[in-house]
């Protein structure tokens, strides 16, 4: 008889093995998943019902730590059906942020009889992200990857030096050179300035730690276009004084601090200048532009200067609901270079969970807003995150949730999962599992998809002015977004033409179809 895996493995259960095809619904990109199929398909593991798997012989290091990542998984599944959240005894020095130098040299050497070698730092850093990860932490996740990624180049002498800047260097400071000492410097949130320095730093053998004021006034650099030469995005401020209870923004950015008129006006126009077709304009919150100055909303007085300015479309992003006054929703409406296309995130609609959340505003408050908008801004897009699983969230509250997503016809809409933040007040707050948010987010999507099938429909005829992006080879067709898509998040228009269209020009065009919840359609005539 085999023996038995450490209760840290196996749940103590008798149960028929299954098929390799059976663990087919894994994420087909999630490493553990991929690193399963292989073993189950090879014979070299068993998988059992409950979800963990014991091996039928020795296995690789990678495979081991999939396993007792999935095992791990489906304890924690079967701990929060009986309402109970809790970690792998091995697991929780980990979890809580301490060192795992201590915690991979205890536990390497008790799975040494079931892996082919002794697992490697790598293994167990690979191991504890991807249990991390499956327990909420999925940007600081995907940050120890690309350090882990980096660290592999490092090693093999593609790369010299590691440098971790921005949200994760703020929130974890030196624990970022204890758990990963391949890293050569960190450079926090506030000390982008200091970037020059810190990359000489680390090429002549030190190990900086640049920590600047997150409050200071946001500094002012030269500006490197990353984006395709006809549009760019402005950020107008940095930092955030909402304090959404389930944000960590405001502890990693600091406070809400606009950048002076002049400044942004000056960049734009030299944004305008080097050819830029459309201006994103982006911040945090920007509907809070210039409040931190004499506690008055300037964004208004903002976008009429912007407007003077030769740029052909305009796009705003993230403007809070609670502050949009009735002049800022005048001038998008008049100006014409402002698209019609409104990011407004609302999160939830049920006043319970909003007034937990530290949301200001109420579902009446949201309901009027989107209706004014609606009226004064005819044919206008609106796109907005909402968050399935806050806590208080139970099916009531949800049901309500898709009947304002249904009721509202919310064109666009980022669905999130609720995931908790560390150090946030929400984080502390009874929720419902995972896997439920998960479900629910997951029907919200298909509610979303089903109203964005209907304008789809709706479209079908209509000549629109798309601004061309270049040629897609697969479709056989150009691609490009009219007034409806923002770059990267809602999708493209695909459509044929007889000539050639330049990329980073205005054509237009008549949609004929969709295709993947994508219009398609051809050039127009003129």
């Amino acid at each position: 008889m085999k023996k038995i895996l450490p209760p840290l493995l196996a749940l103590l259960c008798l149960l028929l093995p299954v098929r390799a095809a059976d663990f087919y619904d894994l994420p087909q990109n999630h490493w553990a998943g991929a690193e399963i199929r292989q073993a189950l398909d090879a014979g070299v593991v068993n998988g059992y019902g409950d979800g963990s798997f014991q091996p039928t012989r020795k296995v690789t290091a990678a495979q081991f730590c999939a396993m007792l990542t999935r095992s791990f998984l489906a304890e924690e599944h079967a701990a929060a059906k009986e309402g109970k959240y809790q970690a792998m005894e091995a697991c929780l020095p980990v979890l809580e942020g301490t060192s795992i130098e201590a915690t991979w040299r205890d536990l390497g050497k008790r799975w040494d009889r079931y892996v082919d070698q002794p697992l490697s730092r790598y293994d167990m850093a690979q191991l504890m992200t991807n249990i991390m990860a499956q327990q909420g932490s999925s940007a600081s996740e995907e940050a120890i990857q690309n350090i882990l990624r980096m660290a592999e180049l490092k090693a093999a002498g593609k790369i010299k030096k590691i440098l971790v800047t921005g949200c994760m260097a703020q929130r974890y400071g030196e624990d970022v050179f204890t758990e990963l000492p391949e890293v050569d410097g960190i450079l926090g949130t506030g000390s982008y300035k200091d970037i020059v320095s810190a990359v000489e730093d680390v090429m002549s053998g030190a190990h900086p730690r640049y920590f600047g004021d997150l409050n200071a006034p946001v500094d002012e650099f030269g500006r490197v276009l990353t984006t395709p030469p006809w549009y760019a995005y402005l950020r107008i401020a940095e930092g955030c004084d909402n304090w959404c209870a389930f944000c960590i923004i405001p502890k990693l950015r600091g406070k809400y601090r606009s950048r002076p008129m002049d400044k942004v006006l000056a960049e734009a126009g030299e944004l305008a200048a080097r050819g830029v077709k459309e201006l994103i304009v982006v911040a945090q919150d920007i509907t809070r532009y210039g409040t931190d100055w004499d506690g008055k909303h300037h964004l208004a007085d903002l976008l009429e200067e912007l407007c003077k300015l030769d740029f052909h479309w305009i796009r705003l992003h993230y403007l809070y609901p609670d502050q949009m006054d009735e002049r800022l929703i005048d001038v998008i409406a008049r100006e014409e270079k402002i698209l019609k296309y409104l990011d407004i995130p609302l999160q939830h609609c049920n006043d319970g969970i909003l007034k937990k959340m530290n949301r200001r505003g109420d579902k009446a408050y949201i309901e009027n807003l989107l209706d004014t908008l609606r009226e004064k801004i005819p044919g206008v897009v609106l796109r907005t995150s909402l968050i399935t699983g806050l806590p208080g969230e139970g099916e009531a509250e949800f049901e309500e949730l898709c009947q304002f997503l249904w009721d509202q016809r919310m064109l666009r809409a980022g669905v999130f999962p609720y995931s908790p933040e560390e150090g946030t007040p929400a984080a502390k707050m009874d929720r419902v599992d995972t896997s439920e948010a998960e479900r629910r987010a997951e029907l919200v999507v298909d509610i979303q998809s089903r109203i964005m099938d209907q304008w789809n429909e709706d479209m079908q005829g209509e000549v629109v002015e798309v601004l061309c992006e270049g040629f897609d080879g697969q479709s056989m067709s150009y691609v490009g977004r009219s007034w409806a898509e923002s770059p990267d998040i809602d999708g493209r228009i695909y459509f044929t033409a007889d000539g050639e269209v330049e990329a980073g020009t205005f054509v237009r065009v008549r949609i004929t179809g969709a295709m993947d919840g994508e219009l398609t359609g051809e050039l127009a005539d003129e």
